[in-house]
């Protein structure tokens, strides 16, 4: 499992950056540089999420089970399940995930 680390309200006065990625260095294995820090709020770092999770996590592996025919789905619906996260619901039309 890829796991992008990202420390959100940095923003905030009583933030201590430092101790977080300190902890996220010992308790995981995580490099320092790795970390992204963010604001939500403000918006300061949003990006660099988004281009870490593209970069950072490979992308699933596709079986086309036709030659002529590549993966195809569609998306229909998500929402938010708390302690879960976001939960896709998906039509696959065509190929197979593996």
């Amino acid at each position: 499992m890829t796991i992008v680390p990202v420390i959100n309200k940095v923003d905030l006065q009583g933030a201590d950056v430092e101790m977080v990625e300190k902890q996220l260095e010992e308790q995981f294995d995580m490099r320092r540089e790795d970390v992204i820090h963010i604001s939500a709020k403000t918006g300061l770092g949003v990006d660099r999420v988004i281009e870490a999770v593209i970069g950072r996590i490979p992308p699933p592996k596709i079986e086309v089970l036709d030659d002529k025919e590549a993966f195809k789905a569609f998306l229909f619906d998500s929402k938010f399940i708390h302690n879960r996260g976001v939960m896709c619901l998906v039509k696959v039309v065509a190929g197979v995930i593996d």
